[in-house]
């Protein structure tokens, strides 16, 4: 049974209780000095994904100086785990594999207003956040998810995004199972030069960072680390998951399929002529990935982070020691000090990082 149903489980729309029939300022205060709106996108025929314009009060008129697009952490539980903790009457369900966007509004807070611009003499921040729930979370289409509608969904987001500000930049930040969502999208999409700017595809050429926090590599990694001892048939069950959300995997694939036409090592040669890679790639070789670990993540173990990096590394510019050491290749590794999986936005650390992220991007 659990077999059968572990979407069900997995993917937990229906929590906490009463998710799905929330409203925006009757059942979630919104912070002081944002300007939130329902935003509604057509992801398939018969699904609609309903989401979050967030912006800060004074800037509503303005074009943004730069549109994050915030994939929500819906962090896949392992059935056996969740029952696990049934069993023991404790409601365990971390916020990132429930909840709804409503509940993020204090983080995107953080993001668009930190705490060094809350003056009220200080001009309003340009920065936008969208964030929108999948299907079957909050007001979005009832379908049961899958690995591959999460990705068709949040691509018809970073569209929809695209229309609205054809001219911003585009900053997609993941956590947890969102970074997940981030990284296998986009090692799936090939660039598509040539195109009009209000084309379905416009957003690839928009996009200038990604973010990735508390990424783990995949659910079956998830499971081995849930559950180490070997003896334990638990251990074993993640090669039956059917949503693997493999970011280290589609990294491989990214590169196999693209078959970049780079020297070895990462220099600057030329592409062949016709050739198209896959945004991720264009995206790592240009050094545009924030990933951020919390020190003391109690879900997603720290080292996981530190294996995506090293695998975008290792997969697009070869040997680690040849750019300058760990971390700082392809991307910008930080540990945020003392934050756990759900509380790096609360630190001082995280929101420079982020802020100063938002601004290099913007800038480029």
């Amino acid at each position: 049974m659990l077999f059968i149903f572990q979407r069900k489980v997995i993917y937990m729309g229906y929590a906490p209780p009463g998710a799905r029939n929330e409203q925006l300022g009757r059942d979630t205060p919104v912070p002081k000095r944002l300007h939130c709106e329902e935003i509604q996108v057509r992801s398939e025929k018969n699904v609609i994904v309903h989401g979050l314009l967030v912006r800060q009060k004074g800037a509503e008129t303005q074009l943004p100086s730069a549109v994050i697009v915030y994939f929500q952490g819906i962090l896949p539980t392992p059935p056996f785990r969740f029952f696990k903790f049934a069993i023991l009457n404790q409601f365990y369900a971390f916020e990132g594999n429930a909840g709804n966007p409503l509940h993020r509004l204090p983080v995107f807070a953080s993001l668009i207003c930190p705490s060094n611009q809350l003056s009220t003499s200080s001009p309003p921040s340009s920065t936008a956040v969208i964030a929108v729930a999948p299907r079957s979370y909050w007001k979005s289409t009832n379908r049961m998810p899958t690995q591959q509608s999460l990705i068709r969904d949040y691509t018809a987001v970073l569209s929809h995004t695209h229309k609205l500000f054809p001219t911003s930049p585009i900053i997609i930040y993941g956590h947890s199972l969102g970074a997940a969502i981030a990284t296998c999208l986009l090692s799936s999409t090939t660039l598509t030069p040539g195109h009009h700017s209000l084309d379905d595809d416009g957003w690839k050429q928009n996009l200038k960072g990604v973010v990735l926090e508390n990424p783990f590599t995949s659910v079956p990694d998830m499971v081995k680390a849930l559950y180490p001892q070997k003896w334990l048939p638990y251990h074993y069950m993640g090669r039956f998951v059917w949503d693997k959300w493999d970011a280290v995997g589609s990294l491989r694939q990214d590169y196999t399929a693209a078959t970049p036409k780079y020297p070895a090592g990462g220099g600057n040669g030329e592409k062949e002529a016709g050739y198209r890679g896959t945004v991720m790639e264009s995206i790592i070789r240009d050094r545009r990935v924030l990933v951020l670990v919390s020190e003391k993540d109690e879900v997603v173990p720290p080292e996981m982070g530190h294996q995506l990096s090293a695998a975008m590394a290792t997969r697009y510019f070869g040997s680690l020691g040849r750019e300058g050491g760990h971390g700082e290749v392809g991307c910008r590794t930080v540990i945020i000090k003392d934050a756990l999986h759900e509380n790096a936005w609360t630190q001082r650390q995280w929101i420079d990082e982020l802020t100063g992220f938002v601004e290099r991007m913007r800038l480029q």
